[in-house]
């Protein structure tokens, strides 16, 4: 999927208002265009009815989990890269390795994380796709 040059579209999902308010306020919102959602669910309506390149995705979330979020996304959207966080999962167990090495994911950050971080993984991604 190459990214065009406008300004990208990010999809962030997480059961935290804070942190998806700190998301679309300027932590990365001022580089991109933020969209969020609070659910597994909700996101998969969004992503039934737009592409998002690029999508941040809590492993863990009310209903259907993030793991789950991302096989179903792939399906529709096999060139979304996705970033996986979490406070439960290490980036060394062995369903978070499996979806690294499977592309499922595009990386992983355990939380807390930098939202530095983030900006430079969304940027590189954009970097590859151009």
């Amino acid at each position: 999927m190459a990214f065009s040059k406008q300004k990208i579209t990010v999809l962030v999902v997480d059961d935290e208002d804070d942190l998806c308010w700190a998301f679309g306020t300027g932590v990365i919102g001022e580089d991109f265009d933020i969209v969020t959602v609070n659910t597994g669910e909700a996101s998969l309506e969004l992503i039934k009815e737009n592409k998002y390149p690029i999508i941040i995705l809590d492993s863990k979330l009310p209903g259907i989990d993030g793991i789950e979020v991302s096989k179903i996304t792939k399906g529709i959207s096999p060139d979304t890269k996705i970033i996986l966080f979490s406070g439960y999962y290490d980036r060394e167990d062995k369903e978070i390795q499996a979806g690294l090495k499977s592309g499922l994911f595009y990386d992983f950050l355990c939380k807390p994380f930098e939202f530095d971080d983030i900006s430079r993984m969304i940027k590189k991604i954009i970097r590859e796709n151009t």
